[in-house]
């Protein structure tokens, strides 16, 4: 089983070797180019059909490095 995105469920889920891995995308990238789309339509009238975000590949060798940061980064 391949998981999307890092739920606590899902991260959970690969340390108990239920699902093997998932993709997590880069939230805050997200939401910085969707207001940089935003901003070059209002300027150019046109904007990217694509946009190119981080990925993070969460295997069972990287998902307590991953939790640790996640969660530092959830208490801010």
């Amino acid at each position: 089983i391949l998981g999307y995105y890092d739920s606590d469920e899902i991260l959970d889920a690969i340390k108990k070797n239920i699902i093997r891995s998932t993709v997590a995308v880069h939230s805050d990238e997200v939401g910085v180019a969707g207001v940089d789309a935003l901003m070059e339509c209002i300027q150019y009238n046109r904007t990217s059909d694509y946009t190119v975000v981080g990925l993070n590949l969460i295997t069972k060798q990287t998902v307590f490095d991953y939790s640790s940061i996640k969660t530092a980064k959830e208490t801010k």
